[in-house]
């Protein structure tokens, strides 16, 4: 069963107060592990989402809150300023690392994670994958479509699935393509930037 990533506010609620239960003896009831596999997911998440941000003073609502506001905590050693982004502070990690292929360090987080995905073989063809796109592309064709039963048949289906159960909160409807999704997306992003 895949892990879930995404959790509605009551649901995080739910793993926190289960969390901080305590027996007799004031030992916790449920582990992190114990939580997570109740709930689908991964032991990091539940931690995370029973930590406080310090610059909120709220509880983190997801492991991917926590990991960008620890990433922005570090200071990068070419600026000697904090990273910007968990983004920016992964592709500097990834520019620490020597391509083998070259002999030079990786130029991108991008040209290494391509890298990586050569370096897989394809259970389909016996070879090396070509591409991180094609490494990406099996992957997605190894998942079940709950529509259909069927595997997805491209990663171009898969993704276009995973929008459509996404809400569009200017419409309260679930999105019909990914390019409807991508597309409110670009334009929120502009207006977030016309607003700074």
């Amino acid at each position: 069963m895949a892990k879930r990533k995404e959790f509605t506010p009551e649901e995080n609620q739910e793993m926190r107060d289960m969390y901080n239960l305590r027996d007799e003896n004031g030992k916790r009831k449920y582990s992190q592990r114990d939580l997570a596999k109740h709930f689908g997911t991964n032991h990091p998440y539940v931690g995370a989402i029973n930590k406080d941000n310090p610059e909120t003073g709220e509880k983190f609502e997801s492991l991917t809150e926590y990991n960008n506001y620890t990433a922005r905590q570090r200071i990068n050693p070419e600026t000697g300023e904090k990273f910007e982004s968990r983004a920016e502070y992964q592709d500097y990690n990834s520019r620490q690392i020597i391509n083998p292929e070259t002999g030079e360090k990786f130029r991108s987080i991008t040209e290494y994670n391509n890298y990586r995905a050569r370096q897989i073989i394809n259970p389909e063809t016996g070879e090396k994958f070509r591409s991180r796109t094609e490494y990406q592309d099996y992957n997605a064709r190894q998942i079940i479509n709950p529509e259909t039963g069927e595997k997805f048949r491209s990663r171009t289906e898969y993704r276009d699935y995973n929008a459509r159960q996404r809400i569009n909160p200017e419409t309260g409807e679930n999105f019909e393509s990914e390019t409807e999704y991508r597309n409110y997306n670009y334009r929120k992003s502009l207006e977030d930037r016309l607003e700074e």
